[in-house]
């Protein structure tokens, strides 16, 4: 791919957030991918606090991820079809 090209796609994304009229910083999957992660790790603290998988306090509680997943999850749940903005 050409960098022309390329480069018309990054400008094109930027203009696609859908909740401002103009272009944004970044491209738009780049934002709501950030606002994902920042929702999901709200959620990862509101269930088992601020404490880090990988720190080193000695509390040696593994998480399963499957297990996380189907509970912090929409799937098979009244949200799984409702739309909502990252």
């Amino acid at each position: 791919m050409k960098a022309d090209v390329m480069q018309g796609i990054v400008h094109a994304l930027a203009y696609n957030f859908q909740i401002v009229n103009m272009a944004v910083s970044c491209p738009s999957p780049v934002m709501i991918a950030d606002r994902m992660a920042k929702r999901g790790r709200c959620n990862y603290v509101a269930m088992f606090g601020d404490e880090s998988e990988n720190s080193d306090n000695g509390s040696g509680i593994e998480k399963d991820l499957i297990q996380l997943n189907n509970q912090l999850s929409y799937i098979s749940k009244p949200l799984e079809t409702v739309r909502f903005n990252a």
